[in-house]
């Protein structure tokens, strides 16, 4: 997503949806849901966990403790 703007959400509060929205070149944007498979979705980060240059994704989920999931970009 090298010079895109996005953003990424949890939908809806303590959510169950991770969902990267990407704009669309009209002033809009389009919503592209990665997961929807959480229970009790909290805290995003976006950073680069595998050294790859590119932005990777860490989000918590609630339902177990200590548990996280992390979203890779695949090349």
């Amino acid at each position: 997503m090298a010079g895109r703007k996005f953003f990424v959400t949890i939908e809806n509060f303590h959510g169950v949806m991770v969902a990267v929205y990407t704009g669309d070149g009209n002033g809009g944007w389009r919503r592209q849901v990665i997961d929807d498979g959480l229970l009790q979705g909290h805290a995003l980060v976006l950073a680069d966990i595998d050294d790859d240059g590119r932005p990777d994704l860490v989000c918590m989920d609630a339902r177990k403790p200590n548990y996280i999931k992390w979203y890779s970009r695949s090349p």
